[in-house]
């Protein structure tokens, strides 16, 4: 996806009234746990619901759906000596 549509996609996304079984707002990465059981719940969810994709969506917050922007990379993030990435895979399976 270009930085076109991520932006179409965010600014549907903000326009819900809250979030919804495939979509979550977060604020900041909260710890690695929490961040697979969220993946995995979305993944499922939608799965369940015959959609293609789920949404967690790091920098805005919940309730006001204000983007207000995240220190968290997912792409520099480690657990332990292993990427988030990796780790997530493993976890989630």
């Amino acid at each position: 996806m270009n930085s076109t549509a991520l932006r179409a996609t965010l600014e549907s996304l903000l326009c819900l009234p809250r979030e919804q079984a495939v979509v979550e707002f977060k604020s900041n990465f909260p710890e690695p746990e929490k961040s697979g059981a969220y993946l995995s719940g979305l993944a499922n969810t939608s799965a369940l619901q015959g959609r293609d994709r789920a949404w967690l969506v790091w920098g805005v917050e919940d309730g006001t759906h204000r983007v207000q922007g995240t220190v968290f990379d997912p792409f520099r993030q480690k657990i332990g000596n292993q990427s988030l990435q990796m780790w997530l895979q493993v976890m989630t399976q």
